[in-house]
């Protein structure tokens, strides 16, 4: 099924009145021992932030953390709050007073949750708050609907029950949560990007003769590194100007991917197994490649191919609910099946059958209106307006 694109329409003028928005954050890193450390480190969080304000609305974030706390940073207020749970609480964990009182002093128009993972702290917001205050779920991945355990689909389902809306990051995600009948009927799904990017490709390479496939991510079973790299070395058997990068932060399948990258001649001159890399070489990176790919078994979103995408980077993707989201079903770039390296082979034939500086462009345009921070945006203050209670 193809989804268009979400649109939406930005009041310049502000013929609305002021939206007040809470985002509630209930998890934190256990490394970060200064506020803004947390801020640094959940640049969706303050990206988020910073892009609703943008267009409008007042904000207050209320962050969990190891001690009380509140700063300002660009125009949007941090409340930081401490209590006895641990960073990442138990599924029991029902929120705090403490905190319950900085949301609903601020007397807010929509409660944005972020995650589904604690089911009785949304019903305590909701029973806090009057009725006339949406309180928004917002999906952040991890989890397939469909293959949830029945007690836990249970239990979540019991938090959902007390939203106004559920936002995933792409509309066939939204029918994803809709056929595993884990969100109750009443509540309806919205879908906005759950973050972006600000980086862009700093320059693009002279035209060489080269083609270069780049691959950003985890080495694990999830993301598939094993197929990616049996799919490349089909392709490439014919295609000598073809090489493949490995960019990676964390390396569960390093040592199978060395063994098979060693153990193959042709690999072993056009695979190069990079590591991990500082953030801010990432556009040089970018601006290098020619092709994105990756294996994915599922996604929330797809940070990485965001990046991509933003770089004027095609992407070759698995053919999952998020990617065929973020593709326009293979639009801005190729689709294959996960767990296929021959479906991979073929997409990357297809791919480059085409005029890549075309597919290029396609990609950026792309990006720039419906996944940018602006785009976020908009798009999220129009449906905090449309699922508001009236």
């Amino acid at each position: 099924m193809r989804h268009p694109a979400a649109t939406v329409e930005i009041d310049h003028q502000n013929r609305h009145p002021p939206i007040r928005i809470v985002i509630v954050n209930d998890v934190f890193d256990p490394r970060d021992v200064t506020p803004d450390s947390v801020l640094d480190r959940f640049t969706s969080l303050t990206g988020w932030a910073n892009a609703i304000r943008a267009h409008g609305a007042d904000v207050l974030v209320c962050q969990r953390f190891h001690h009380d706390a509140r700063l300002t940073r660009a125009g949007v207020d941090y409340q930081f709050v401490a209590d006895r749970a641990s960073p990442r609480p138990s599924p029991a964990f029902r929120g705090s007073r403490k905190a319950l009182g900085h949301v609903v002093s601020f007397n807010p128009t929509v409660v944005h949750v972020n995650g589904m993972d604690y089911p009785r702290a949304i019903r305590r917001l909701r029973a806090a708050l009057p009725a006339t205050t949406a309180v928004i779920v917002q999906d952040h991945g991890g989890f397939e609907p469909r293959r949830l355990r029945w007690f836990r689909r249970l239990w979540l389902r019991r938090g959902l029950r007390a939203a106004n809306a559920l936002l995933v990051s792409t509309a066939p995600q939204a029918d994803e949560f809709r056929d595993s009948g884990l969100l109750p009927d009443s509540v309806p799904i919205r879908d906005v990007m759950e973050a972006s990017t600000s980086l862009r490709a700093n320059r693009r390479r002279v035209r060489d003769g080269r083609l270069n496939v780049l691959w950003v991510g985890r080495l694990n079973a999830n993301k598939d590194p094993m197929t990616v790299l049996e799919g490349f070395a089909k392709f490439a058997a014919t295609r000598p100007n073809a090489t493949l990068q490995f960019i990676y932060g964390t390396n569960e399948l390093e040592a199978a991917l060395r063994d098979a990258v060693g153990r193959d001649r042709l690999l072993n001159d056009r695979v190069r197994l990079a590591g991990t890399v500082s953030h801010q070489s990432l556009a040089d990176i970018y601006s290098d490649a020619d092709l994105f790919v990756l294996g994915s078994h599922r996604e929330g979103s797809g940070y990485a191919a965001l990046e991509a995408m933003a770089c004027g980077v095609v992407p070759v993707l698995t053919d999952i609910p998020s990617f065929r989201g973020l593709t326009a079903d293979g639009t801005a770039g190729e689709l294959w099946e996960p767990g296929n390296p021959d479906s991979l082979a073929a997409a990357l034939v297809r791919v480059t059958n085409e005029a890549l500086d075309e597919k290029r462009e396609v990609c950026r345009r792309r990006f720039a209106s419906c996944f940018s921070w602006d785009a976020i945006g908009a798009r999220a203050i129009a449906v905090y307006r449309e699922c508001s209670v009236r």
